[in-house]
């Protein structure tokens, strides 16, 4: 017999009503959250990707160096995992990023099946030069909120982002095994 999974259904808890929800349920587009942010990650992602390409560097290609200069050495999954990448993606990423002398690849001395990704030195030069271009673009995108707002902007975010981190993973406790 073979066994599959059943997603059963999932409601949203209570007092986690949609933001248009909140407000009717015509809410205009402009009022979605989901909207919002993604209007905002492209503005930002615009903003970086011309300060970084005179350096020949994508805003994709950014966060890899940016995620490895703050832990070197992550397996090429715990980096996927860690910019919320299939492992495909982050692997032909990483090929590039190799080809062009960023990142090397070094075999796990215990467990052959783990690459651990390192930054290479003129990488770490690069990501040195980057890091305030990074910096502006956050600079321009929080420039008209005061300290406590950024603050608190980016604990919202998080508080956000953990609750729908969380509902995936309650979605996936729901799921049920169903024998055919």
């Amino acid at each position: 017999m073979r066994k599959i999974k059943v997603l059963q259904d999932f409601t949203v808890p209570k007092g986690m009503a949609s933001v248009g929800n909140r407000r009717g349920k015509n809410s205009r587009l402009d009022e979605s959250l989901g909207y919002l942010v993604r209007k905002t990650h492209h503005a930002i992602v615009a903003r970086l990707e011309e300060r970084l390409s005179e350096h020949g560097i994508l805003p994709s290609t950014w966060a890899f160096l940016r995620r490895l200069w703050d832990e070197d050495g992550l397996t090429q999954k715990e980096l996927a995992d860690a910019l919320g990448l299939t492992p495909p993606t982050a692997v032909s990423t990483l090929d590039n990023l190799e080809q062009r002398g960023l990142v090397e690849r070094r075999l796990n001395g215990s467990d052959r099946r783990k690459r651990h990704i390192y930054l290479t030195a003129s990488a770490r030069n690069l990501v040195a030069k980057l890091r305030p271009l990074a910096t502006e673009v956050n600079d321009i995108a929080l420039a008209e909120l005061s300290d406590a707002e950024a603050k608190e902007l980016m604990r919202l975010l998080h508080k956000v982002s953990d609750s729908l981190l969380r509902s995936a993973s309650t979605a996936e406790d729901k799921a049920s095994e169903v024998v055919e």
